[in-house]
């Protein structure tokens, strides 16, 4: 993901800044990003990734303050 993450913002924005020029004159110049059907699974597939380790990332957090808020609580004891 982090090698793929300037070409998926890149994606997002729909074009690619590149500056052009000679060395006493640089201007940079928006590019159209042109998918082909390559590029189109490749980014699918790392956004899939993404989105799953967003997931489990959300649960491991949920599942650490579930345990902590079990921690706190009184226990229960079976004594008669």
């Amino acid at each position: 993901m982090f090698w793929n993450a300037t070409e998926l913002s890149d994606a997002g924005k729909k074009t690619f800044r590149i500056y052009t020029g000679n060395s006493e004159n640089y201007r940079a110049v928006n590019v159209p990003f042109i998918y082909d059907s390559k590029h189109k699974e490749e980014h699918a597939l790392i956004g899939a990734i993404f989105a799953f380790t967003v997931v489990e990332l959300i649960l491991a957090i949920w599942s650490a303050a579930l345990c902590f808020i079990d921690d706190r609580q009184a226990q229960l004891s079976n004594v008669s």
